[in-house]
C-alpha cells in the first residue's frame, strides 16, 4: 500500500503523518494489523447489499458468503502454506465475526422491510 503512496509522490507525506503521536498511540497491535482486513469484508459485504437489497436475497446471499470464501480462504491458505504470508487467529476471527455481523445486518434489515416477501 505505501509504494502506491510513493508512486503517486505521497510517500514523505505519509511517513510523516504515520510519525505522528496518534499514529502510534498504545492502541493493541489487532487495530492495526488485523482490523483493516474484516474492516474491508465489513464494506464490500455492505456495498454489495446496497446494490443486491431490492433484488434475489439469494443472490446476495451468494455474493456476500462468496466475498467473506475468499477472506477466509485467503487466512486458511496461510496456515497451509498455500498462500504467501503468516497465519494470524486473530484475522481469522475477525474476518468471521465481521461476516456474522454483516449478516445479522442483513437478515434483519430484509426482515424489517419485507416481513412477508419470499426470500428466494
Amino acid at each position: 500500500m505505501f509504494h502506491w503512496f510513493s508512486a503517486l509522490g505521497l510517500g514523505e507525506f505519509i511517513a510523516y503523518l504515520r510519525s505522528m503521536p496518534l499514529a502510534s498511540m498504545s492502541l493493541p497491535g489487532w487495530v492495526f494489523h488485523s482490523l483493516p482486513h474484516a474492516l474491508w469484508l465489513f464494506s464490500g459485504c455492505l456495498a454489495l447489499h446496497a446494490i443486491w437489497r431490492s433484488d434475489s436475497f439469494r443472490q446476495e446471499q451468494f455474493w456476500v458468503a462468496l466475498i467473506a470464501a475468499i477472506a477466509i480462504s485467503g487466512e486458511l491458505g496461510q496456515a497451509a502454506g498455500f498462500v504467501q504470508g503468516t497465519f494470524d487467529l486473530v484475522d481469522l476471527v475477525l474476518i468471521v465475526s465481521a461476516f456474522a455481523i454483516v449478516q445479522c445486518y442483513i437478515v434483519t434489515d430484509r426482515f424489517l422491510k419485507h416481513p412477508r416477501r419470499n426470500w428466494a
